[in-house]
């Protein structure tokens, strides 16, 4: 996928971008692959984008709605 050609010219900082998919427990393959074809999108407009995971997350409450992640008890 080609840059927009506005997107060509101008000059930005290089990102360093992570991302993961499995973070937060089961995600819908539709979303998973949407996630990757952004993060191919970022790469191919010359970002440093990487999978990674959250392993501190494992074991932590993120339910939705809660305000922040609760430690494992």
């Amino acid at each position: 996928m080609a840059p927009p050609a506005g997107m060509r010219t101008r000059s930005a900082r290089r990102l360093r971008i992570g991302w993961t998919a499995t973070a937060f427990g089961t995600v819908d393959q539709e979303v998973a692959a949407t996630v990757a074809a952004a993060a191919t999108a970022l790469t191919d407009l010359g970002q440093d984008v990487q999978e990674s995971g959250l392993p501190w997350l494992a074991d932590r409450d993120c339910t939705p709605g809660r305000r922040h992640c609760s430690p494992p008890r």
